[in-house]
């Protein structure tokens, strides 16, 4: 299993997934590489030589500075999705690999339970959406 760390292949990834180097110009973060979906995101990656933070909404979580490549599409997924839809996934709206796990979890559990009740089509529709973005991130 391939693992990324904080470095020029992340960089590439990042880029490759739509993502722009935001510049910094001021405190301590003008040091640390930026990178946003769009520059006026409330999501951010923030790395420099070996350390991974994650700004969402003005809150830092700290993430592991060596990704599986699970590890990597969770963290992609995160971005990806607009604020509302991840509340589907994390209700708390909290950066958490853990967590984003657990929540795509239970959106396959919640498809499969609605679908054998024969319920709720525009709800599995929506869970089924989240889950093909996840489904199609490709490293």
């Amino acid at each position: 299993m391939k693992i990324y760390q904080v470095n020029k292949e992340l960089e590439e990834i990042l880029l490759k997934h739509g993502f722009i180097e935001i510049k910094q110009y001021k405190g301590e973060e003008r040091r640390k590489k930026c990178f946003k979906l769009t520059k006026t995101s409330c999501k951010g990656i923030y790395f420099d030589k070996d350390s991974l933070e994650i700004i969402h909404n003005s809150r830092k979580f700290i993430c592991p500075n060596r990704l599986s490549e699970q590890e990597l599409k969770k963290m992609l997924f995160f971005f990806k999705l607009k604020n509302d839809d991840f509340k589907e996934v994390c209700p708390f709206e909290e950066f958490s690999l853990h967590e984003i796990e657990k929540g795509i979890t239970t959106l396959e559990k919640r498809i499969n339970r609605y679908k054998e009740l024969n319920k709720k089509q525009a709800t599995v529709n929506k869970y089924q959406r989240l889950l093909d973005v996840y489904n199609d991130i490709e490293i």
